[in-house]
């Protein structure tokens, strides 16, 4: 059956304006949020793929297992015969490494010097 453009409708029906209407502010709000959140977490894992070919394996795995794993400077260092102070000084460096390349990315997206954003 072949139906004219009058009979199959012009696309603003009152099904198009119950979907406009289904989307409240607040789901619109949640929604954005969702997908800057979900922009953030792939910018900071494209920098942690693009940075971890940058630094030192042991410099890389001082910086994961202390942000990433939650293991603390002293069993990280232990582990990778390091000292405190290097773990701390690797995980710092990183973390610097990663907000610039983040920066790089997307120029327009914000991360604040002292932010633990990047972890």
């Amino acid at each position: 059956v072949v139906r004219t453009w009058r009979e199959r409708g012009s696309g603003d029906s009152r099904w198009v304006e119950s979907l406009n209407g289904a989307v409240s502010s607040s789901s619109a709000e949640s929604l954005l949020a969702e997908l800057e959140l979900a922009h953030q977490q792939e910018l900071v894992r494209m920098a942690n793929e693009r940075i971890r070919l940058k630094v030192k394996p042991k410099t890389w795995d001082a910086y994961w297992k202390t942000c990433h794993g939650g293991a603390p400077a002293t069993d990280v260092a232990q582990v990778l015969d390091m000292t405190v102070g290097d773990v701390y000084v690797a995980k710092s460096r990183v973390l610097k490494m990663l907000r610039a390349e983040v920066r790089l990315l997307d120029p327009d997206h914000c991360v604040e010097s002292g932010s633990d954003s990047i972890q």
